[in-house]
């Protein structure tokens, strides 16, 4: 009889596992738009440069935490292979909550022609707030766009 309760209990606990899960899934709740999608190369910038605008959405039904900073751009390298031109500026997470957007200007310097994407990070705050520490970091990637000469 002992066996069975700790057996129901544990299938107890297993049941709500799902449902944490799905709280802090990577790439489920946050949307990063890059626009426009074709960009050329910003001369009136001193250095010549890209100017990328996009949007942070929280998707969420709770407030998570992003980076207000430039976000890694990747370039596609061949068919679906990804590789960093530019690396994230890290900075502290600020909070977005639940279904809110933020607008971001990112200026990434000189771009060779190509297909790029961003990839920033988030958290998921703790009942404290904001933890830079006890939450893992998750990360998204934007929308592909074109950079023209």
């Amino acid at each position: 009889m002992r066996t069975l309760r700790a057996l129901g209990s544990m299938l107890v606990v297993a049941g709500s596992l799902p449902g944490c899960a799905e709280v802090t899934a990577p790439n489920g709740g946050v949307e990063i738009i890059v626009s426009p999608d074709t960009i050329r190369t910003n001369t009136s910038l001193s250095p010549s440069g890209i100017q990328l605008s996009f949007r942070v959405r929280n998707l969420n039904p709770f407030e998570i935490a992003v980076s207000p900073c430039a976000p890694d751009v990747e370039n596609e390298t061949a068919p679906d292979v990804w590789e960093v031109v530019r690396p994230l500026v890290e900075c502290i997470p600020e909070p977005l909550p639940a279904g809110t957007h933020r607008f971001l200007v990112a200026f990434v310097g000189p771009l060779a022609p190509g297909r790029y994407r961003l990839n920033s990070w988030y958290s998921v705050p703790d009942w404290r707030g904001i933890s830079l520490t006890d939450k893992p970091t998750l990360s998204k990637n934007s929308n592909v766009f074109v950079v023209l000469p």
